[in-house]
């Protein structure tokens, strides 16, 4: 008992000394976080991928390589997963650790789907005719979702695999042109519909139904655990950004002259993307229950063009960005209930490449270099060190 209590008042201790530092510190000052840096790369990276428990999964290679590699960084060791003789492109990572990508074979009509699971990797398809990043899709249970040809002028058909039961079904029949597909973890699939031969009209489809009407629609496409669906306009709707909600579609964003990008949805139904503000500045907004803000306003210097791009928002609500003031190489910050914290600092590491990503642990990942002189990009992982988790290691 007595122990226990040592530890308790150590704790607290801790809690006393974190808090002080940081009624000291300004908001943007040194983070809590520990990065390392997981490549050691002299081929580009790109297509990264990060899950719950800090695995990541990345693609390397180049036009002038052999080919192009999927990598699974796992438990502090990284390991290829793709065939090395064939080409593998855009994977993708879910919180089992399971990871699918696209096997590009030439010709290119005979693409494969392939699935990383049980320390194994299995081919799901072949003769898959697109090579996008959009596909193939994965959730939290193990489904996988693709799109191929018909062997018809503009038609499209959408495949669903389930790893539990080791089968696939048709999501659409073949005869519309239906593409861009996403999926939530309860199995719900939302996609983009071109309609006639050639357009000019697109609709966005949630389980076969048609919840936009048709007219100028488009992706990207993300829909949540709640089956809320974020999909964009172009044409007519150029620049508006739409969110359906139970049976309601709410325009949550319009800018023509400034579209809306890099946008990003969690399960709690917040929405973040980047524009451009009433003073031509490009910032960082938040849609929550109604009410937009702008979150990376505080970082403007008042003068110069600031730049910040590249959000994601995890499932706590905590955001992400890329910062460049126009003078200084570009950094990180992040947004968590009103408060921005810097992630990098200097030139240390210069982002670049893919966007940030975030999990639901608060651990941040991205493509960059550590000095100055780098060419090529490394994966970086912050981890955050906060004082509540030291608490807790003390009570253990």
């Amino acid at each position: 008992m007595r122990v226990r209590s040592f530890f308790h008042c150590g704790a607290l201790v801790l809690l006393v000394v974190f808090g002080t530092l940081a009624a000291i510190l300004p908001a943007q000052a040194a983070p809590t976080y520990a990065v390392r840096q997981i490549t050691n790369e002299s081929l580009p990276l790109g297509y990264l991928g990060l899950n719950n428990q800090g695995q990541l999964v990345w693609q390397t290679g180049s036009s002038t390589a052999p080919s192009y590699y999927v990598y699974l960084y796992s438990g502090g060791l990284s390991r290829m997963l793709s065939n090395p003789d064939t080409p593998a492109h855009f994977p993708k990572l879910n919180n089992q650790g399971q990871v699918t990508w696209q096997n590009n074979n030439n010709p290119i009509e005979n693409n494969q789907i392939c699935l990383f699971s049980d320390n194994q990797v299995f081919t799901l398809a072949s003769g898959v005719q697109y090579h996008n990043p959009y596909q193939p899709q994965i959730n939290n249970r193990g489904q996988v979702l693709w799109w191929t040809d018909t062997n018809q002028m503009l038609r499209t058909q959408i495949f669903l695999y389930t790893h539990e039961t080791k089968t696939t079904v048709p999501i659409t029949d073949g005869t519309n042109c239906d593409l861009f597909q996403v999926l939530n973890d309860n199995g719900a699939i939302a996609w983009e519909r071109v309609i006639g031969i050639v357009g000019p009209d697109h609709a966005i489809m949630l389980n076969g139904g048609n919840i936009s009407g048709q007219g100028s629609y488009t992706n990207p496409i993300l829909i949540n655990n709640q089956g809320k669906v974020l999909y964009t306009g172009f044409g007519a709707n150029e620049g508006n950004l739409y969110l359906y909600d139970a049976g309601q579609v709410y325009l949550i964003a319009s800018n023509p002259n400034h579209p809306p990008m890099s946008v990003n949805l969690n399960n709690r139904g917040q929405v973040v993307y980047s524009s451009y503000d009433a003073s031509n500045k490009q910032q960082i907004f938040l849609y929550d229950q109604g009410q937009t803000i702008i979150i990376s306003q505080s970082l403007d210097p008042g003068a110069g063009s600031p730049v910040n791009s590249s959000p994601v928002i995890n499932n706590r609500g905590q955001v992400v960005w890329v910062h460049s003031d126009g003078m200084s190489s570009p950094q990180l910050f992040l947004y968590d209930s009103g408060k921005i914290t810097q992630i990098t600092s200097g030139y240390w590491f210069f982002t670049f490449g893919p966007g940030p990503l975030l999990n639901d642990q608060g651990q941040i990942a991205w493509i960059g270099v550590n000095k100055p002189s780098g060419m090529s990009g490394q994966v970086f992982l912050a981890t955050p060190r906060l004082a509540v988790s030291i608490y807790s290691l003390l009570l253990d």
